[in-house]
């Protein structure tokens, strides 16, 4: 069945290319996601800590007082049968503050909305563009959080990306390559930001199809190596029980150093080189485990060097 669903795809994918051939003009008023990847589906990104459902319905997410630079994105929810426009598909977004917050514990729903797509599929909101903040040992570049629901259509989470951010080119998930149709450009009108940022659903429904984890992240730890302490960074994406530990190269616990709950959010541990026992390891690798409600996380290797 899979592979029925991949040909029928193909076929029209080759079918709609074969006749825009002939007909530039409409071939060319898809946009540059259509001439790059030939409608397929918008490639889905991490969820992060702070998505919160049933997040108002409305497309002014920044209050007049919000400090900020004011943006405004608009674009089409399309399926990846091209040029098939979705109305009515739910568009949630949130996003970080200028000063690279999220409104987790106070007023949680600023800087969140949740749209409707037109007749046309066109979607539009209003809000601040958001700051860059630490994530571990280094800055994620700005983005705005996406996820995209349409009944038949698989879900989309997702992030937002700008052209000229100083710091996609060191984030583990913006410079991939499949973000670059998530990298727009923003032009100034009149002091507002402005951008447009066409989607494309998968046209079968499979749920959410995403590479990542829905239920967090380990990161590379700083400094690596390292000849006294360390820090282990991580998210949790949901309330979790959470277990970080230490192994050596034979898979051997040589330090635990979390296992309780948390909440959604960023956090960092330290590892001093010690065993549970109380002994000092020897210079070697190491590698640190992260369970998240009982799903094991991508290991990362530390070295101890004395």
């Amino acid at each position: 069945m899979e592979k029925q669903i991949q040909n029928r795809r193909d076929f029209i994918r080759l079918g709609i290319v074969g006749a825009a051939a002939g007909l530039a003009a409409p071939y060319l008023s898809f946009g540059k996601e259509f001439l790059n990847a030939g409608c397929a589906p918008t490639t889905p990104d991490i969820i992060g800590p702070y998505y919160l459902a049933n997040a108002p319905s409305n497309i002014q997410l920044s209050s007049a007082t919000e400090p900020g630079t004011p943006i405004m994105i608009s674009g089409i929810v399309r399926s990846e049968n091209c040029p098939v426009a979705i109305p009515n598909a739910m568009v949630e977004v949130w996003h970080a503050t200028d000063a690279g917050s999220y409104y987790a514990n106070v007023n949680p729903f600023t800087l969140r909305g949740t749209l409707n797509t037109a007749t046309d599929g066109s979607y539009s909101f209003n809000s601040v563009q958001p700051g860059w903040y630490l994530n571990g040992s280094q800055y994620r570049p700005k983005h705005i959080h996406y996820k995209v629901s349409a009944p038949g259509y698989t879900t989309l989470i997702t992030q937002l990306y700008f052209s000229g951010d100083p710091y996609i080119s060191i984030d583990p998930w913006a410079s991939q390559p499949a973000a670059a149709l998530r990298i727009i450009p923003l032009v100034n009108n009149n002091g507002t930001l402005e951008g447009q940022f066409d989607i494309w659903l998968d046209d079968v429904s499979a749920g959410i199809n995403t590479p990542y984890s829905d239920k967090g992240v380990l990161m590379q730890n700083n400094p690596n190596p390292f000849s006294e302490t360390t820090n282990i960074y991580f998210n949790v994406f949901n309330y979790s029980d959470v277990r970080l530990w230490i192994t050596d190269v034979q898979g051997k616990t040589v330090k635990e150093l979390v296992n309780q709950k948390f909440v959604p959010g960023r956090y960092q541990a330290f590892w001093d080189g010690t065993a549970n026992n109380g002994s000092h390891a020897s210079s070697g690798i190491f590698f640190a485990n992260l369970i998240i409600d009982n799903e094991r996380m991508k290991e990362v290797k530390l070295l101890l060097q004395k």
